[in-house]
């Protein structure tokens, strides 16, 4: 996969979900991030967003992949995944290896948890504070942004977009699989042709 097109809620999932989408896919040299301003905007404004993708390469053709992705914010993903399913029907898309829906089990912040390491490099590299390990399950924290942001607070660090971004690029995908059962299910979206 040469090339991905993403939809996300907000600037700070788009530069995660960028380099973690290039973790997973080293040979992905060209993701293109479009933001929609929310959860509920992702669910009015994806098919948009995603038509917008179908001419952004030096070709003036379509990325190879899209994805759409939102947080489930206490809702069941798969409900949501299917509407959004559902909402694309009829929607003949021109991505060469499709479209994928992912529903974020909880929130986006979630996966930035699973790897303190990741966070206390961060904060190494800006003379800050190193901070503990957030107890399992992940997955259940019905407030994961606001968790990470006191994690962040103890490290000395603001919740912002580049810090998110930082981490995400640190973070160890192994830790992330086994302490957020969930992300598989997005790595395998990725990869699916």
């Amino acid at each position: 996969m040469q090339s991905y097109g993403i939809v996300v809620e907000g600037e700070d999932d788009g530069g995660v979900f960028e380099e973690i989408i290039g973790k997973i896919c080293p040979e992905a040299h060209d993701t293109r991030v479009r933001i929609a301003g929310g959860r509920v905007q992702v669910m009015k404004k994806f098919v948009g967003l995603l038509r917008g993708l179908e001419h952004v390469t030096s070709q003036g053709g379509p990325v190879q992949k899209a994805l759409v992705i939102r947080d489930a914010d206490c809702k069941d993903p798969a409900v949501i995944e299917a509407q959004m399913k559902t909402s694309a029907v009829g929607h003949p898309f021109s991505f060469p290896a499709g479209v994928s829906f992912h529903v974020v089990k909880q929130e986006m912040e979630t996966w930035l948890l699973a790897d303190p390491d990741a966070i206390n490099r961060v904060a190494a590299s800006r003379c800050k504070r190193s901070v503990p390990r957030v107890p399992d399950p992940l997955e259940g924290i019905q407030d994961a942004k606001g968790k990470l942001m006191a994690v962040l607070s103890q490290a000395g660090l603001n919740y912002t977009a580049a810090v998110c971004r930082e981490i995400a690029k640190e973070i160890d995908l192994t830790k992330l699989r086994t302490r957020c059962p969930s992300f598989q299910a997005f790595e395998q979206k990725v990869l699916d042709p």
